[in-house]
């Protein structure tokens, strides 16, 4: 069965938040902070499954890619 715990994942989004909301408050650029808080995110969460695919074994990698495939709906190359 599958259970839920929050772990570091759970708490990026807050960070960011937080970090994006002081930026605002000195007042950088809005376009730019929700720029770096884009890009932050997304590295953030990629981080995870493109260290598991780096250190999966062949046959590993191949599942882990067609689940992020479908979890991500990406349609293979033609």
């Amino acid at each position: 069965a599958f259970s839920h715990r929050p772990g570091p994942a759970a708490r990026m989004p807050a960070h960011e938040l937080a970090r994006s909301g002081r930026m605002l408050a000195k007042g950088d650029d809005p376009a730019k902070v929700l720029e770096l808080l884009s890009h932050s995110l997304t590295n953030k969460f990629l981080h995870a499954p493109t260290q598991a695919l780096d250190s999966a074994q062949t046959d590993e990698r191949d599942a882990l890619v067609a689940a992020l495939m479908r979890l991500y709906e990406i349609n293979p190359p033609e």
